[in-house]
């Protein structure tokens, strides 16, 4: 018989993936519930206590369960309390917020049925809720105000609600395009109050979200004046202003801008109605990486035995030369934006970027007696790994990445993005 300690890990897989199982059984809920505790009796008898734990749990998910399963508990003491400490595993190794409420219901069964005694139950319930409370304050267990709370009432308390209020506002943060919780937390809102002090951070946060109008309907009743604002947006006429840059630069931008940015008219002139995006080059210094060269040497055995033993003389060394180089560019672009003689935007893009290649050659032979032969193959796993990438760089690749940072930060620009996010999702 395998060792009960050695059991755990198969029995917590069984309680825990179990509820997926579809029964095969047939009949009415009595005979079901009678022939689960009849094949748990008959798995104990062999010792297969895996099989055992999940015939019980099988037959407790039916009323008639207890009274069919009470004389094997009766019978088997040793089952019951084995079974009791299969809880308390699975309260230890839970470890995501759909898995503590199955718990809580496997709990809730076998308090209805009085298996165990009132306190062993209420400590098992408060063990999960202690569980529960150092996830979701840890971020182990991640609560949103999505999922279902209502088995564990510390999660409703302030601090919980706000830990729960953040992961949800995160989650509406990270999906600009997909379906978004904003309902849950607007009835947050709605529960803490607008005008409270919670309220008025989840109001401050929310402004700077960027609505699709599906979402709209959502928050209509909690944050009207948002309705209002949100309304649906024109083409804004942006005007692109290049410092200390050259033309091919400017163009070049104004071309990457136009390709990700939608909603937005990029006007050849300032007015009043324009908003004037303006990108100064403050440090642009690009630079090629001096080529190096490095020779690398395998011995014999270093070498994969089979080419080792064909293709090459006896304590024999192979050589390659490694050849590498690359270009790097050190950045720094101001990007701010006007409308009205008022600055709205304003962030400095700075960085360094640098790409390499690596380029093998001159593979060769060396015996021990220092003759030299060309050698026609790759020596091992190292040598492919060493060889791989590029073997070859442009300073124009890296130019690209530059203009791709900029423009992101153009997007960032609040009424610029207002205006993207609205009209890509309509397109969609």
């Amino acid at each position: 018989m395998m060792h009960p300690a050695k059991l755990l890990p198969f029995l917590l897989l069984i309680f825990l993936a179990s509820c997926t199982t579809t029964s095969l059984y047939t009949g009415d809920s009595k005979s079901r519930a009678s022939e689960y505790a009849r094949d748990a009796k008959t798995a104990i008898g062999k010792d297969n206590y895996i099989l055992a734990t999940y015939k019980i749990k099988k037959s407790l998910e039916y009323s008639d369960g207890i009274t069919a399963l009470q004389k094997i508990f009766n019978s088997y003491p040793s089952v019951k309390s084995n079974y009791l400490r299969y809880f308390s595993i699975a309260i230890d190794h839970v470890d995501t917020p759909y898995n503590a409420k199955l718990l809580y219901d496997r709990i809730t069964t076998i308090t209805s049925a009085k298996i165990y005694s009132e306190d062993i139950t209420t400590g098992l319930f408060d063990s999960l809720e202690k569980k529960v409370m150092e996830g979701n304050l840890s971020g182990q267990l991640a609560f949103d105000l999505e999922s279902e709370i209502d088995p564990f009432p510390i999660l409703k308390t302030p601090e919980h609600q706000r830990i729960l209020a953040d992961r949800t506002i995160e989650e509406i943060q990270m999906n600009i395009n997909n379906d978004r919780p904003i309902q849950p937390l607007m009835e947050y809102v709605q529960r803490v109050g607008k005008d409270s002090e919670e309220g008025k951070r989840v109001k401050a946060v929310f402004a700077e979200f960027f609505l699709n109008p599906r979402e709209m309907s959502s928050i209509t009743s909690v944050f009207p004046e948002f309705v209002t604002a949100w309304k649906e947006p024109t083409t804004q006429q942006v005007f692109l202003k290049v410092e200390n840059a050259d033309r091919l630069f400017a163009e070049d931008l104004l071309e990457i801008l136009r390709s990700k940015i939608q909603g937005v008219e990029w006007v050849s002139s300032e007015s009043s109605a324009t908003i004037t995006v303006i990108v100064e080059q403050i440090r642009n210094n690009e630079r090629d990486l001096p080529e190096r060269t490095e020779t690398i040497t395998y011995s014999n055995l270093q070498v994969d035995i089979l080419k080792s033993t064909i293709l090459m003389p006896r304590n024999a060394s192979y050589l390659y030369d490694i050849v590498s180089g690359g270009v790097e560019i050190d950045y720094g672009f101001a990007v701010s934006a006007v409308k009205k003689n008022k600055t709205i935007y304003d962030e400095l893009v700075r960085g360094n970027i640098k790409k390499e290649y690596h380029r093998c050659q001159n593979s060769r032979i060396r015996n021990v007696f220092g003759g030299v032969t060309s050698a026609g193959f790759v020596a091992n796993t190292d040598m492919r790994k060493r060889c791989s990438g590029p073997n070859s760089v442009s300073i124009n690749s890296l130019r690209k990445d530059i203009l791709d940072k900029i423009a992101n930060a153009v997007l960032k620009i609040a009424p610029i993005k207002k205006a993207h996010i609205w009209f890509s999702n309509k397109s969609h």
